[in-house]
């Protein structure tokens, strides 16, 4: 193009969306159709193989110390999967339709959370909790209403009109 500018097209995937760079330079991509994580080379698109299998994601994001977050709309939750591994664990559960996710930058690293049922954003508040509760998906979740000037609501317990959703 006139201005530089060059886009480079990457092919092989199944359904792709929500892609993800890793701090290492990595990237990673939901897989509609299969409903894999996959990852490939960030430069060359090359694919490097299935990260996770079964998770419907509907957002990935980095945490500050790279572990990867999705979005997984079938188990309405949030997920922190291990790159290296795979491994996957639950942060927070309890959502009808998550449907977007990203992580503040800096060291709080909090995660916000957009459930398009509920039509609110969700704010867990990593920064509070330790490994071993999150490992067992209670995070911290603060309450901060229309009324705190903070242009997102905050749910917790019930309020959403659910049944003791477990973390929410």
């Amino acid at each position: 193009s006139p201005d530089g500018t060059k886009v480079d097209i990457f092919g092989g995937f199944s359904a792709p969306s929500n892609p993800a760079i890793a701090p290492d330079g990595t990237l990673y991509v939901s897989e509609y159709g299969p409903h894999d994580i996959v990852k490939a080379d960030g430069r060359t698109g090359a694919r490097l193989g299935v990260v996770v299998q079964g998770i419907l994601a509907t957002q990935l994001a980095f945490t500050t110390d790279g572990t990867l977050l999705a979005g997984d709309f079938d188990a309405g939750s949030v997920v922190a999967i291990d790159p290296a591994t795979g491994g996957v664990t639950t942060l927070v559960s309890g959502f009808p339709q998550p449907q977007a996710l990203t992580v503040s930058p800096g060291a709080d690293g909090d995660i916000y959370i957009g459930d398009q049922a509920d039509k609110a954003i969700y704010r867990v508040t990593r920064a509070a909790v330790s490994a071993a509760d999150l490992t067992v998906g209670r995070p911290a979740i603060t309450d901060h209403g229309p009324e705190a000037g903070l242009g997102i609501t905050v749910r917790v317990g019930n309020a959403a009109g659910r049944n003791d959703p477990v973390g929410v």
